[in-house]
């Protein structure tokens, strides 16, 4: 039987231990300080913890989490003397055993961190273990052995005072993390049941019992589906009193995102801008589903079978944002890593193709004393733009060289010749913010940005023999360089064939002003392209 609590009848505290690195044998983990941030967000967001109250250790020692308890416990005993009820809950994240914790090349034991939390003597304390609980193994696992069965685990001991241990895996087990999903399978699951995946009963609250039954059953077919191993949750709880143990309350949220009855399958929410996975949850059509979500623009994407579709949502503060059928767009995303195939880590995306540039005017290259010559030339262009961010808005950099040449036709000079051959080498590099958006067909973008081109332009006349005759002493090679700003609009269309690969159409013009033969000279060019591009 467990403790009736709700977050808003108790002192609450929380301590979130993260550490990447585990003994010397063991790969560095890549979210285990992630996890732990995370933890400690959402019980804040929605778990009735004040800031003064959430405590964040990332990679320290364990001296110092010993020193941290000890000041907890005094702040508990501080809270209980003044009659309140009081609830302590400890995540620890990172590489472990059966029975130690492993940080940076120490270890501490279950049992004496079991044991300061149990000196510290709050009502109800809640332990969530995301580490392995097999021998020391190297590598990235936190699981390499299959547990025995399928079943959820529910160890009851009767202690003097409430207590429940949640364990992302069984004995001789290792916990696993994964990069799709950005953190450790169990703990990802934990924070999405948190948020309101784990409310079955659609009361805006979520309970100990509906949080463990959530992540166990999602770790264990997560792990099951393609993970090196399967996991198995196991829950250890004393807690003795009437009721459940209330863990969150949605209504605390800045905002709620409900995914209509209508809509079914996986879904994976990201932070629109910065690409983090904030959760993915499987949901069946015929009811709605709320989620607890940080109040920003959001991108929802949507997996049945191999369709994926998307829908970018404003979420506002205090509201409720429905989304629905009608609000996602079928566009296969570039990469290919799961995420639920959707969303990249490390949103950089690189193209590489070649162009046509056809100035529009082209008064950089005047016959001397004439006017300008005004005619088409076209040349291919190598270029290259980086993302810099994952956003509907972004920063790139493009870079593109040029080459061109041809006869010019139609200027005069004071000998009334009009015969030049002329060479031309540009480079430019232009950082625009742009925008993107899906289309049923692939990824448009487009934007403006500022940067530099050089240009170099040689010119040699054709009539060198007839200026000689004549007694004209002109140049028959001329050659200037120039460097000047460029004012430049950029489009491309992203149009994915496998994999993060992608064939791109790209469209640019711009302007720039140099200084060539002693004298501003602005020029304008149009340039269309196809490239090979690929987000990595």
């Amino acid at each position: 039987m467990l403790l009736v609590s709700t977050p808003a009848s108790a002192v609450r505290f929380v301590v979130a231990i993260g550490n990447d690195l585990g003994l010397p044998v063991e790969e560095p983990l890549r979210w285990a300080e992630a996890d732990a941030q995370r933890v400690a967000e959402v019980m804040v967001d929605l778990g009735g913890v004040t800031s003064s109250r959430a405590i964040l250790l990332r990679g320290r020692p364990p001296a110092e989490i010993e020193q941290t308890l000890l000041i907890v416990r005094g702040q508990i005993d501080e809270a209980r003397r003044r009659g309140d009820r009081t609830e302590l809950i400890v995540s620890y994240s990172g590489h472990g055993d059966a029975t130690r914790l492993h940080l940076a090349g120490e270890v501490m034991a279950i049992q004496q961190l079991l044991a300061l939390l149990d000196a510290a003597a709050a009502d109800a304390t809640v332990v969530i273990l995301d580490a392995c609980r097999g021998g020391v193994r190297a590598g990235r696992g936190r699981g390499a052995t299959r547990g025995p069965s399928f079943d959820v685990r529910l160890v009851d001991e009767l202690a003097p005072r409430g207590r429940v241990v949640m364990s992302s895996a069984s004995d001789g087990e290792v916990a696993q993390e994964s990069d799709d999903l950005e953190g450790a399978f169990f703990t990802h699951h934990v924070l999405a049941g948190l948020r309101g995946a784990a409310d079955v009963d659609a009361d805006g609250t979520v309970v100990l019992n509906e949080l463990f039954a959530y992540a166990h059953a999602r770790t264990l077919s997560g792990s099951f589906g393609g993970a090196p191993a399967v996991q198995h949750p196991e829950l250890r709880t004393s807690l003795r009193g009437q009721g459940d143990l209330a863990l969150t309350r949605l209504d605390r949220s800045q905002a709620v995102l409900e995914l209509s009855a209508a809509v079914d399958g996986r879904f994976l929410i990201a932070d629109a801008r910065s690409g983090r996975v904030i959760l993915e949850v499987e949901k069946p059509a015929g009811s709605a589903l709320r989620l607890a979500v940080p109040a920003r623009r959001l991108r929802v994407l949507s997996r049945r079978g191999f369709d994926t579709s998307v829908a970018e949502v404003d979420v506002g503060r205090g509201v409720v944002t429905v989304v629905g059928v009608d609000d996602f767009v079928k566009a296969p995303r570039l990469v290919g890593r799961a995420r639920g195939g959707d969303v990249d880590k490390t949103p950089f995306g690189l193209l590489v193709g070649f162009q046509l540039t056809s100035p529009v005017t082209l008064p950089l290259l005047p016959v001397r004393d004439g006017a300008p010559w005004a005619g088409p030339a076209t040349g291919i262009v190598v270029a290259g733009e980086l993302r810099l961010f994952d956003s509907p808005w972004f920063v790139g950099l493009q870079l593109g060289v040029a080459h061109a040449g041809g006869d010019v036709s139609g200027g005069s000079d004071v000998t009334g010749v009009d015969d030049v051959v002329f060479e031309e080498f540009s480079a430019r590099a232009v950082v625009p913010l742009m925008i993107e958006r899906w289309t049923p067909v692939g990824r448009l973008s487009g934007g403006l940005g500022l940067g530099l081109q050089g240009v170099q332009q040689t010119r040699r006349r054709t009539d060198a023999d007839r200026l000689a005759a004549a007694g004209i002493d002109l140049p028959v090679v001329t050659w200037s360089t120039g460097l000047a700003p460029l004012a430049a609009a950029r489009g491309s269309w992203w149009v994915p064939v496998t994999g993060g690969v992608a064939v791109v159409v790209t469209a640019d013009v711009g302007a720039a002003a140099h200084v060539l033969d002693g004298r501003w000279q602005a020029a304008a060019h149009l340039g269309l392209g196809v490239a090979m591009g690929a987000e990595l």
